[in-house]
């Protein structure tokens, strides 16, 4: 199984919700919605690494994300210093959702095309910078399914 790996620099943002206002023209209100900009910059950075990566357009994939971020440092009086993890961490769900987005029509025609994944965190030293680590493997339909022995497919399910 082929698999390809990019590395989305920066503290990962996730897919934060839509947010509206009310604008008023002329005797009718208006309701906006729009992407906060935190969500599009990294949006975009997710989309510029994905093709400086020179991805191949694939039919279905399998997709693991690690989202790197730095642990706390504990002070002690007595003891040495002591990593430990973060008070606060980007939400899984909300990432794995902006980067399946920013993937669609650069990896896979749609993000239904994802068949499996995980989406994990990495704890990495307290004075090194955040990224997320986008791993994305080729698989075909065809291998998830046991076939009778001495049946070959020919591209066509029936007679």
């Amino acid at each position: 199984m082929d698999s390809w790996t990019f590395i989305v620099p920066g503290r990962p943002v996730g897919n934060e919700a839509k947010t509206s206002a009310t604008v008023r023209k002329g005797r009718s209100t208006i309701r906006v919605h729009y992407t906060p900009e935190k969500t599009r910059n990294f949006y975009a950075l997710v989309v510029m690494c994905a093709k400086a990566a020179n991805l191949p357009m694939l039919d279905q994939v399998i997709l693991d994300v690690a989202i790197c971020i730095p642990c706390r440092v504990k002070k002690y009086k007595t003891m040495p210093d002591k990593w430990i993890e973060p008070r606060v961490r980007p939400d899984r769900d909300n990432i794995i959702k902006i980067i399946g987005d920013a993937l669609q029509n650069i990896l896979y025609l749609n993000d239904k095309d994802v068949l499996d994944g995980r989406t994990y965190y990495r704890f990495i030293p307290p004075d090194a910078q955040p990224y997320t680590e986008v791993t994305v493997r080729a698989t075909g339909w065809i291998e998830h399914i046991s076939l009778p022995e001495g049946y070959k497919y020919n591209g066509e399910w029936g007679t």
